[in-house]
């Protein structure tokens, strides 16, 4: 064979021999980019969820900032109307404006529960207002950097939720003190000369003086002020609504407790769902035992209180004394009695319309103050026609209606004495049925 023949047939056996080794080279080189394209997938699809959990997160903290700021606008409200009430009172002891308020007893028991016994303080409203501003102030932190975190805990949501209600309940109850205010002096007697009158401080002074004397000599006698049977109506009636109240007291404390529970329980459970890993579930683990060891402090605490306040009810029933006054416990017990109970019906019955006003935002007994500017309770021609109208007013579907005809002059004898009555028992026992909650006041 010759050279040429030789090198020829070496050159076709390597062209041979790398054929056979190409294939593997271009197997491998296809398998790694197969791979490389999966891990791209998989940290793409890593990274949308983490996107999609910032998002949650973010959308969640501003639903919460959100909140937080309702909430201080709410104390912020409340607090004004606070500050402005007791300017109102601080000004109304020494003015002329007080001393004509000064003359009506009502006026003067009423301005003093508002002063003394208001559910609210200004104090517990900037306290509230305060950490308001601060949940408020560190949601608006978080939100302000790219990458918020984690969005609030339950627990923490669930203490802004009952930082906002005591809000709405502080705004109402300040909003009504300042209204009862209003109302008394709008009743005050306008053309007096005051320049004889002491002032509202001097009044209330004496007032809180003689009802601590009284009180003082009726622990003492107070057994000997009514007779038997009403001292047994009064105390039978005492026991029923403070034991009411109690039960009602321990019912919402109860079912606050439970439902603090449920949330508890329904957000440990959405959690673990989300949660994968090993460390995650027991890093939650931990967190669902302090919650669950936090729920059942405040159930524990929430039922010791209930049963507290019944357990005390009980005993201030069974240990206290009964103080009044005689004339007040006969009106007391004669407003309670089933002939006034029966006879006034028309105007104790709960309803919402109220006559020459439309509806009211809440059902409830006839007002005594709409009763008087109206002049219904007037010992007159007028004044009866007036209550007429009051209790045949066929707008009014809620209550019971009296079936008289709408005319004083259309009625017989005996209905123009029931009209006479009924006018005379509002007369009599209106105050003290606007305190049983017999009548709106």
């Amino acid at each position: 064979m010759s050279r040429c023949n030789r090198w020829c047939e070496r050159g076709v056996l390597a062209i041979a021999a790398l054929c056979l080794l190409v294939p593997p080279v271009f197997a491998q080189q296809a398998t790694s980019q197969e791979e490389e394209r999966k891990k791209f997938r998989e940290r793409a699809f890593e990274q949308g969820n983490e996107e999609q959990e910032r998002g949650a997160a973010r959308r969640a903290m501003q639903k919460y900032q959100a909140r937080a700021k309702e909430t201080v606008d709410l104390l912020s409200q409340a607090e004004q109307a606070a500050a402005d009430l007791s300017s109102r009172l601080q000004a109304l002891l020494t003015s002329d404006e007080g001393k004509r308020l000064a003359t009506d007893p009502a006026a003067v028991h009423a301005l003093i529960l508002i002063r003394d016994e208001s559910p609210v303080s200004i104090d517990e409203v900037r306290a509230a207002k305060k950490n308001a501003e601060m949940i408020a102030a560190v949601a608006t932190d978080m939100l302000s950097k790219p990458d918020v975190g984690l969005a609030p805990k339950a627990v923490a949501v669930d203490e802004l939720e009952d930082l906002y209600r005591d809000a709405r309940f502080q705004r109402k109850a300040v909003l009504a003190d300042a209204s009862k205010l209003a109302g008394s002096l709008e009743k005050a007697p306008k053309n007096i000369d005051v320049s004889g009158l002491p002032s509202l401080s001097t009044v209330i002074d004496e007032s809180q003086a003689k009802y601590m004397q009284f009180i003082s000599e009726a622990i003492l006698h107070g057994k000997d002020l009514a007779k038997e049977p009403v001292q047994k109506i009064l105390v039978d009636a005492a026991q029923f609504a403070e034991l009411q109240k109690a039960d009602a007291r321990a019912d919402r404390l109860k079912a606050e407790s439970a439902a603090q529970a449920e949330s508890v329980r329904l957000d440990t459970e959405l959690r673990i769902k989300r949660i994968q890993d090993d460390e995650k579930a027991r890093r939650l683990e931990a967190e669902i035992r302090a919650k669950d060891a936090e729920a059942e402090r405040d159930r524990l605490k929430k039922e010791t209180d209930a049963a507290r306040i019944a357990a005390n009810v009980k005993t201030d029933i069974k240990t206290g004394e009964v103080v009044s006054s005689a004339e007040h416990e006969r009106k007391v017990a004669l407003a309670k009695s089933p002939e006034v109970q029966g006879i006034l019906k028309p105007f104790t019955t709960p309803g919402y319309h109220v006559r020459g006003q439309g509806n009211s935002y809440d059902r409830k007994p006839v007002s005594l103050t709409v009763l008087r500017s109206a002049g219904a309770l007037d010992k007159t021609a007028e004044g009866i026609q007036k209550l007429l109208e009051f209790g045949v007013d066929n707008v009014d579907k809620e209550r019971p209606r009296f079936g008289y005809p709408i005319s004083w002059n259309a009625l017989n004898q005996q209905q123009k004495d029931d009209l006479k009555k009924i006018q005379g028992y509002l007369i009599d026992l209106g105050d003290v049925m606007v305190e049983l909650g017999m009548l709106a006041p």
